[in-house]
């Protein structure tokens, strides 16, 4: 589960459709517009980014870190710390 404070950021991405890069736990890095959040097929919690390969589904207990690609007076690069 993420904190409050790491899933406003991604509410703020999602209502400015920003572009974003995230980095995740296995150092994959995944950019695109953030789109929305979602429950995945699993029930867990995602970050869905329009590619212009279609949709991904970013799991967001696998983010490490975002940065906004989109200038924007909110955020930049934010690192996630898991909530406990």
């Amino acid at each position: 589960m993420i904190s409050c404070s790491n899933h406003d950021y991604i509410e703020i991405a999602c209502m400015y459709r920003f572009e974003m890069r995230l980095v995740l736990v296995n150092g994959q890095v995944a950019q695109g517009k953030a789109f929305q959040t979602e429950l995945n097929e699993n029930k867990e919690e995602c970050l869905v980014l329009e590619m212009q390969t279609g949709n991904k589904f970013i799991v967001l207990e696998q983010v490490v870190s975002i940065e906004a690609v989109t200038e924007n007076p909110h955020f930049g690069k934010v690192d996630f710390k898991i909530a406990e």
